[in-house]
């Protein structure tokens, strides 16, 4: 939920790729617009985010950790689930990521998503148009 994510990193979720605990193995680079269309076959039409590769040298020459920076979830935000099947997960399965795993939602938090998306913020239309003539300034009304 946007209010609750917002109290750790401003509620951006951040993912290291080539990292894992005690290792550092670094990724091969690839150009963003082939990592978005591949990203796209399993996530479909979510841009929230972006990545950049991070160089480093361990003594075996530079390599690269991909660093992914997901945008904070916003009120009005559609549940993700899988577009394309994935080892033996199916297309609609939603994740959350829990202490220490990543597994598929359970009924608490798609209730919750569901939520989210439906507390869309509320949104006025205002037009601003160049407007010929003079301003009057109008008196303040009585206060009774």
């Amino acid at each position: 939920m946007p209010d609750v994510a917002a109290q750790w990193a401003g509620g951006h979720a951040y993912l290291l790729v080539g990292v894992e605990e005690e290792a550092l193995h670094g990724v091969a680079p690839h150009d963003i617009e082939k990592v978005d269309a591949w990203l796209g076959r399993y996530i479909g039409d979510f841009d929230r985010y972006q990545f950049t590769y991070v160089p480093f040298d361990n003594g075996e020459g530079t390599r690269y950790v991909m660093l992914v920076d997901v945008f904070p979830p916003r009120w009005g935000d559609p549940i993700h689930p899988l577009r394309k099947e994935h080892q033996n997960f199916y297309p609609g399965t939603v994740f959350h990521r829990y202490a220490g795993k990543t597994t598929p939602a359970r009924a608490a938090e798609i209730d919750a998503l569901t939520e989210r998306a439906r507390r869309a913020a509320k949104r006025v239309n205002v037009d601003v148009a160049p407007v010929t003539g003079t301003v009057a300034l109008l008196p303040e009304p009585l206060r009774v």
